[in-house]
């Protein structure tokens, strides 16, 4: 009885006809799928449903933090001391100049400054690891 019950109801979703021997399921009030009146205790009862329910958050309900943006700071402080201390230097003027861009909501001009830190950084640590592996080998096979 309860697949016939589904399949009629399947059936009535898509928009099948129902034959005559299973239209007795739908008399029963359990299977209504009239739209309700305006008057209607359903539709009454989907006011107060709405209105007794919480509203559910939206995007801009959200509280959302600031981008936090990557000035390399840390990364030049490392290759000033362990890779290449010109270099390094020169890439701690950039990383410092990016923060105070992003400080000052000059976001564009941060983000150029970072990225000419960062590569800085990548050049200084490539020279930094090819000076001393040089010199390992130099110490090692000397």
């Amino acid at each position: 009885m309860a697949s016939d019950s589904v399949a009629l109801l399947s059936r009535q979703l898509i928009g099948d006809e129902v034959d005559a021997e299973n239209s007795e399921l739908c008399d029963s009030p359990h299977f209504d799928l009239s739209p309700p009146s305006e008057n209607s205790p359903a539709n009454a009862n989907q006011d107060f449903n709405a209105q007794s329910t919480q509203r559910l958050a939206t995007r801009d309900d959200l509280e959302i933090d600031e981008p936090v943006f990557q000035d390399y700071y840390c990364l030049s402080l490392f290759t000033t001391v362990f890779c290449c201390f010109p270099l390094g230097v020169v890439a701690l003027v950039f990383s410092l100049k990016a923060s105070r861009l992003f400080v000052a909501e000059d976001e564009y001009n941060g983000k150029q400054n970072a990225l000419v830190a960062l590569a800085i950084n990548a050049v200084a640590m490539v020279f930094g690891i090819v000076i001393i592996g040089v010199l390992l080998i130099l110490f090692v096979f000397s």
